[in-house]
Order: structure tokens, then sequence, then C-alpha cells
């Protein structure tokens, strides 16, 4: 069952995306030269809304072809606080029965001040995000730490995340 011991592993750099994130430098920007930036939204005016960000790629592995599908949404409860939710499932379209899903959500608490968000979760580990005002978006890289488990594999975060960040869209006001 080396297979299963392979999934797992998927599965743990997978829900590590968040629970490793480490202090970033923000990195701030209009997104662009538009004359007319959408007015940044305010801590209290994020309370109510969902953003959600989408990793999904196709591999190989050891012959085996593998689709990796990441939905990670994150709920600002409070003008403080929120919640993300991480949806990971690993199909291997020649093994069906080597399928696996793995849903976790994570507190976490959160200051914006127009320009990057900075989540941490109950460790106190803390990640900044940029805000795109012209496309009403946030980034979040992908710590290295996350592929750790995948470098063990001979795998890097691009090739079963396809790419070394995820965009947040705002899905709910």
């Amino acid at each position: 069952m080396k297979t299963l011991r392979y999934m797992a592993m998927f599965m743990l750099a997978a829900t590590m995306v968040f629970a490793s994130c480490g202090k970033d430098d923000p990195t701030p920007g209009n997104g662009g030269s538009d004359p007319q930036p959408r007015p940044q939204p305010q801590q209290n005016e994020l309370v109510g809304t969902s953003w959600q960000a989408d990793a999904n790629n196709s591999f190989t592995y050891q012959g085996f072809a593998m689709n990796y599908i990441v939905q990670f949404t994150m709920d600002f409860i409070t003008d403080s606080t929120g919640e993300m939710f991480t949806d990971v499932t690993v199909e291997v379209p020649a093994m069906p029965n080597a399928n696996q899903s793995q849903n976790e959500t994570t507190a976490f608490n959160y200051t914006f001040d127009g320009t990057s968000l900075a989540i941490s979760d109950e460790s106190g580990i803390t990640d900044t995000m940029p805000y795109n005002a012209t496309d009403n978006t946030f980034t979040m890289n992908i710590p290295a730490e996350a592929g750790e488990a995948l470098a063990e594999l001979g795998l890097t975060i691009e090739e079963v995340f396809g790419s070394d960040k995820v965009v947040f869209h705002q899905t709910r006001k």
C-alpha cells in the first residue's frame, strides 16, 4: 500500500499550506495602471464576505496520472476573526480505490489595512496576502514548507498545485 502512503503525503502537503504559512513581506500595489482603482475595502467591510481560491492540477507520478483538486474558502465572521475551509481531493483515474478526500477548517484572526491581509492561526503563525484593488483579489503564496513532503517524493509545489500561489476571489458580499 505504498501508493496510499504517497496519497497521504499529498494530503498532508495540502493541509500544510495554511498551517505552515510564514511571515511574508507584503507586496503592495494596485495590480496595474488602472487610473481609477476600485475603493479598497476596509477591515470591517470584510465582515460577512467569503473568498475562494482553487488549485487544480494534473500530473504524473510513478507512471500514474493524478488529479489534485484543492479549494480554499475564507469566511470573515467578525472584524477580526474568520475561518479557512480547505477541501482537498486526489484522484487516481487508473486506480479509483486510491482516490482520497480531506476537509479541514481552521479558525484565524486577521487584520486588513486596505492593501494587505494578515491572517494568523491559533499557533500564531501569520501569512500576509497582498490585496489587488483592480481585480478585488487576495494572493496567497504557497509556502516552501508545504513542499517538504512533496520534495521527499521528488515533486515540487508547482508540479502538484500547478502554481506557487493561489488567488482568492470574492464569492459573497
